[in-house]
């Protein structure tokens, strides 16, 4: 496909030079990192995913520059329908409604992905880009339906139960927050945005109240809304991984071989 583009007149920015030479070497560093392995026949799927989402960064970056605006609208509104889609999905999933393969009811969300960990955090750049909405659509129906858009989008967040997506979810709504309202020009505007910021925050303690009104959820929220759990902490668990994969890098500098982690460290 990138061929096939390049052939059709594709083209790629000056600027993206110094982007694209460190995805290289990062591609470099990776095809290495296999051939050394211990096993490097098994690295031979995560490699090749890793050097396909080097060559999709650079297919979308061509893609962009043509129409930045145009192209940009359309990346975005995919994936925002995308993440509506993952939620509502998820949402049915949690409830009971459906059932895929042996995922029981009223655990953590995770809608088509195979981890709620990878689930949630899939949502919070769409639910950044709807905040954008609400602030930049110019009719009040507009606004309304990209707050409402936000709100389904965090419930999904809430109902993943991943600690780690709750504090990326409000980190990135609160410094995209911050940084727009250093960058409007008037007063004026940076009070409208103030505003709808603290309806957002209304709205969102409202939402997370009505939730944790349901047994079910409010046991499972209660459960995760601590900083670590057990297994963060315990021999095998995630802490105890990271701080071996720290170690390794000593007597292993250039890793273990892609993929290659679950086998080197029993995940």
């Amino acid at each position: 496909m990138l061929v096939g583009m390049l052939v059709t007149g594709l083209r790629f920015p000056h600027e993206m030079k110094t982007a694209a030479v460190l995805l290289g070497l990062f591609a470099v560093g990776n095809m290495i990192a296999a051939a050394v392995s211990a096993d490097p026949l098994t690295t031979l799927r995560s490699l090749s995913v890793r050097i396909y989402m080097t060559l999709a960064w650079c297919l979308f970056v061509g893609l962009i520059v043509t129409n930045p605006e145009r192209i940009l609208r359309t990346i975005w509104l995919g994936y925002l329908a995308a993440a509506i889609l993952a939620v509502t999905w998820a949402m049915l999933e949690y409830f009971g409604f459906i059932n895929f393969g042996d995922w029981q009811a009223g655990l953590r969300a995770k809608g088509p992905f195979k981890d709620p960990n990878v689930f949630a955090p899939f949502l919070i750049p769409a639910a950044v880009y709807a905040l954008n909405r609400v602030f930049n659509r110019h009719g009040l129906g507009e606004r309304i339906l990209n707050a409402a858009v936000f709100g389904f989008l965090a419930f999904g967040v809430l109902l993943s139960f991943s600690r780690g997506a709750w504090l990326n979810f409000f980190v990135a709504c609160g410094l995209f927050s911050l940084l727009t309202a250093a960058c409007l020009p008037t007063h004026r505007d940076r009070l409208r945005w103030t505003l709808v910021n603290a309806i957002l925050i209304l709205a969102t303690v409202a939402l997370i109240g009505f939730a944790t009104s349901t047994k079910g959820i409010a046991d499972r929220f209660m459960q995760r809304a601590v900083l670590t759990q057990k297994y963060d902490v315990a021999q095998g668990g995630r802490f105890y991984t990271q701080k071996q994969a720290i170690q390794k890098i000593a007597t292993t500098p250039l890793g273990v071989g892609p993929g290659r982690s679950d086998e080197e460290f029993g995940l």
